[in-house]
């Protein structure tokens, strides 16, 4: 026998040997894949995948539940805040400005002096020192003159927030029907059915916009109170412009958006006590169409 040939003789047995592993894996395969082909015809795969779904949907609409109760209580907390005057910071930064606007009087009464001897009508302290006197007084107590004014605001806002503060969370929950969508997945066979995947769907959606809007809401009334809190830092400047002719419109902003912020906190709690009266008001008027009981398949069939 050849040489080569003697060499070449191992290497076709290993050969032999690979193809008959793979054959046998190969066989092994297919019968694993057919076994389990029918393990999983032999399920309901329509089931699955309402379980599946139904277990989300239902995870997230408790997630999001939880989120939106503890929003709403946290808004609740933001609205009823009354103590802005007497905020350390808000006390300490006033301090500080207002000796800096005081400190401001004797350029102001440098300037009506020159202004008097140039003639110079416009800043004469016939126009302005009459002027200068009661601002004078008005940057001393502005941060009082601030207080009122929001106090005001306070009064109107305080009184809707006390109309819903008890229970705005379970108020939302019932107005907006979400626990009356949730019963009908309710029992051993919650998610065999399409219409209960169907109400989980539309609760899911219905709590996530519900609980965006609070979310907004409490946006809205964290920016109201620190804006609150820097425009009475700043409102000894603000009156301090009011001397001028050119500060003018600089104090009539501060005012303006001073207002405009006091205003968003009554208008917002007046909206959501409204929309909590509405949602209970039709509440009442379905219970007393429905005999205070929403319809099931039962009473359709």
């Amino acid at each position: 026998m050849p040489r080569s040939t003697f060499y070449l003789l191992p290497s076709t047995f290993f050969s032999r040997l690979t193809r008959k592993r793979l054959f046998f894996a190969a066989i092994f395969v297919l019968a694993a894949f057919l076994f389990a082909s029918q393990a999983v015809a032999a399920l309901d795969v329509a089931e699955i995948v309402q379980s599946a779904l139904g277990f989300v949907l239902e995870t997230y609409i408790q997630l999001i539940g939880n989120l939106f109760i503890v929003l709403t209580h946290i808004l609740i907390t933001v609205a009823q805040y009354n103590d802005f005057v007497n905020s350390a910071a808000v006390v300490n930064g006033w301090v500080i400005v207002r000796d800096l606007a005081n400190m401001f009087f004797v350029l102001i009464l440098l300037v009506i002096a020159f202004a008097t001897i140039f003639g110079v009508e416009a800043y004469s302290y016939k126009k302005l020192l009459p002027k200068l006197l009661i601002i004078a007084v008005l940057i001393n107590f502005s941060r009082v003159i601030a207080g009122l004014a929001i106090d005001f605001g306070q009064v109107v806002m305080l009184t809707f927030v006390n109309g819903f503060k008890e229970a705005a969370g379970g108020n939302f929950f019932n107005g907006l029907g979400i626990s009356e969508l949730k019963t009908i997945v309710a029992g051993e066979d919650a998610y065999e059915n399409w219409d209960a995947i169907g109400g989980l769907l539309l609760a899911a959606g219905v709590i996530s916009v519900a609980t965006i809007a609070i979310l907004v809401m409490l946006a809205a009334l964290v920016y109201r109170m620190v804006m609150l809190w820097v425009y009475i830092v700043l409102s000894p400047i603000a009156f301090l412009m009011g001397t001028f002719p050119q500060g003018q419109k600089y104090y009539s902003q501060w005012w303006e958006q001073f207002t405009n912020l006091i205003i968003v906190g009554p208008v917002l709690a007046f909206f959501i006590w409204l929309s909590l009266l509405s949602m209970q008001t039709s509440a009442n008027n379905l219970d007393t169409l429905t005999g205070g009981k929403w319809p099931t398949e039962s009473d359709a069939s």
